[in-house]
C-alpha cells in the first residue's frame, strides 16, 4: 500500500501544472510576443484611421440622399 501511495504522489508532482502566474517561457519569448501585439495594435489603429473618414463620408452621402429621396 505504501508503494502505491508513494507512486501516486510522485505522479502528481510530475504531472502538476506550474502555479498560476509562473512563466516558464523566458524573457525573450515574452518580449517577442509583446512586440507582435504592439505591431497588431498599430495595424488595427491604421485601419481605424482609414475607416473613420470613409464612414463620415457615407453618413454625409446618406444624409443627402435621405433628404432628396422622397421629393
Amino acid at each position: 500500500m505504501e508503494s502505491e501511495t508513494a507512486s501516486s504522489a510522485d505522479e502528481q508532482v510530475v504531472g502538476a501544472a506550474p502555479p498560476l502566474g509562473a512563466d516558464t517561457r523566458g524573457k525573450h519569448r515574452i518580449l517577442a510576443e509583446l512586440k507582435r501585439v504592439e505591431q497588431e495594435i498599430k495595424f488595427l489603429e491604421d485601419i481605424v484611421d482609414l475607416v473613420l473618414p470613409i464612414s463620415g463620408l457615407f453618413r454625409v452621402i446618406l444624409g443627402v440622399t435621405d433628404t432628396y429621396a422622397f421629393k
